[in-house]
């Protein structure tokens, strides 16, 4: 996995409001194949008629030719540097959302992931455990084309979400507007909630959450035999837990060299040395 380092003001912006935008993610040869490989898998798979939306989890091991996003050059480096090198993938999942019927209503179920979390720590003891990258494999140039509504600066949050009086949305809730291969990640503080597709356009898009490594996935038990008997490279195994010791471990080796080799430490430390130190510098970044 080639390096690409995470610049301070993504770091900051990602720490202060939960999402991070990273333009081009994907190159137009790449995204094309992307693109075939997530419609062969929907027509294969997906067969509910008159459905509003398709979803399909462990694409990965489903469809092969999504296998190179698993450690994608342009996002999952800043992962590892957001969140720690011991994580492996917990989740890939494909959604398809269709244009709505006029009669539809908006979505209104504002959301963190890792839900249970909240329950079991409460609000004022989450705390980022997991990533998703969501790669654009349609347009969504404007709001209404069905992508995820979020909520900037939620993951802060040490109380439930404040919905603007007379609204279902909170103050400052944005629809990202992408195209197609871009991408956005997000971390599981962050509410967000489905949006609604009222163009004529499916919104295409495939989601990959990474998390600690001792959070069990949610897509699979036991990783596909098959699937982990292909794959050779080192750190696509600690992700896909070929490398898994117990069910709450893993050999981290090699995402461990990886940081090491690049000078990145985790990012619990960053945050730790940063409380050793008074003050910030720097102009607060604003989300766009």
């Amino acid at each position: 996995m080639r390096f690409v380092r995470l610049t301070t003001e993504q770091r900051r912006f990602f720490d202060d409001f939960g999402y991070l935008i990273v333009r081009d993610a994907i190159a137009p040869e790449p995204l094309a194949r992307f693109a075939a490989a997530a419609d062969r898998l929907v027509a294969a798979r997906y067969r509910e008629i008159g459905a509003r939306r398709a979803s399909l989890t462990n694409v990965v091991a489903a469809e092969g030719a999504l296998l190179p996003l698993l450690a994608w050059d342009t996002t999952v480096p800043l992962v590892v540097q957001l969140l720690s090198h011991n994580i492996h993938l917990t989740k890939s999942h494909l959604i398809y959302t269709y244009p709505a019927p006029p009669t539809a209503e908006q979505p209104t179920y504002w959301h963190r992931d890792i839900a249970n979390s909240s329950e079991d720590l409460g609000l004022h003891g989450n705390t980022r455990m997991e990533i998703k990258i969501a790669y654009h494999l349609s347009d969504c140039p404007a709001p209404g084309y069905g992508n995820t509504w979020l909520a900037p600066g939620s993951n802060n949050l040490d109380r439930g979400l404040d919905l603007v009086p007379g609204s279902t949305d909170p103050a400052g809730a944005i629809e990202p507007e992408l195209k197609a291969g871009d991408a956005f990640l997000f971390e599981n503080r962050t509410f967000h909630r489905q949006g609604l597709n009222l163009t004529d356009r499916t919104r295409k898009v495939l989601m990959m959450g990474y998390s600690y490594a001792w959070l069990c996935p949610n897509d699979y038990v036991v990783q596909d035999a098959e699937l982990l008997e292909r794959v050779r490279d080192p750190v696509e195994r600690q992700l896909l837990g070929a490398l898994r010791t117990s069910n709450t471990q893993i050999d981290d080796g090699p995402l461990r060299a990886w940081t090491e080799r690049y000078g990145v430490r985790r990012a619990a430390e960053i945050v730790a040395d940063a409380g050793r130190v008074s003050g910030r510098d720097g102009a607060e970044a604003q989300p766009s």
